[in-house]
């Protein structure tokens, strides 16, 4: 569903509820984690940690839905179940204009034979969903103790606006695949006070001296840069007008030393 505005709480829950009733718009259920190839399969896998200290977090932040917590998207209600069947609709403000979305969560996640720490859920889109397919949102521990984050996407455009705007499509879920990893990092800062506070804020206070330095220095170079081109364009310049300039003066004297030259002789013939 797209709209011009903002919907009202009321019309989300409505459209919420109404969503429960409603099929999934794709099968089998479990396309995010088979081998089928289906539309178009995205993957992203980010480090957001270290221990099992952070991989509790990462789990926490997964099932209270912070990875969602981006700015320009909301999920209604806004501490859904990760429970299967657990319906969920989806707010996104995008390029002026709103679009609301129902998922509905199918299966979670759990350790398998490898018997690392392992938590996610996945969800499929309904039928009243812009596009079609499955999403997958892993946390889970490397052999040597990183805590990764991973989002698997199998999707495909269903309504007609996202056929014909498809590109946007895509871009838009590059963004959100980027931005998830961003809200993760970021819950995991926000639930570690002695790591996420003092130290969040000295790295916040560093990259923006960083990027500070790095625009000063940019302009300076550019303005040296700038000063050497319009040096050598001068002198370049100047050697290529010599050759006319000095054309042009003899062209000017010329005339002048004939002319005197003329007036000069009757002179001479007078005397003699």
């Amino acid at each position: 569903m797209f709209l011009l505005r903002r919907p009202s709480q009321p019309a989300i829950d409505e459209f919420r509820q109404a969503s429960e009733q409603l099929p999934l718009s794709y099968d089998p259920i479990g396309i995010a984690i088979s081998r089928v190839r289906r539309g178009n399969v995205d993957e992203q896998v980010v480090a957001i940690g270290s221990g099992m200290e952070d991989f509790e977090r990462a789990r926490s932040a997964l099932t209270s839905w912070q990875h969602l917590d981006i700015g320009w998207l909301a999920v209604h209600p806004q501490t859904p179940d990760v429970a299967a069947g657990a319906v969920v609709a989806v707010l996104v403000h995008h390029l002026g204009f709103w679009s609301l979305n129902a998922c509905r969560v199918l299966y979670t996640v759990e350790p398998g034979a490898d018997a690392c720490a392992r938590f996610g859920f996945a969800y499929g889109t309904l039928t009243n969903h812009a596009e079609s397919g499955e999403e997958l949102f892993e946390v889970f521990v490397e052999p040597d103790g990183r805590v990764m984050y991973r989002i698997r996407a199998v999707s495909w455009p269903r309504a007609a606006l996202a056929q014909a705007g498809y590109p946007v499509v895509r871009w838009l879920q590059a963004r959100f695949r980027r931005d998830s990893a961003g809200a993760m990092k970021r819950a995991l800062m926000k639930r570690d006070p002695q790591r996420g506070g003092q130290q969040q804020d000295a790295t916040d206070r560093r990259a923006a001296a960083a990027e500070r330095n790095e625009l000063l220095q940019r302009d300076e170079r550019r303005q040296r840069g700038n000063y050497r081109q319009v040096h050598h364009a001068a002198r370049e310049q100047q050697e290529h007008q010599r050759p006319a300039a000095t054309h042009a003066v003899h062209a000017v004297r010329e005339p002048h030393a004939e002319r005197a030259r003329q007036a000069v002789a009757p002179m001479a013939d007078e005397e003699s």
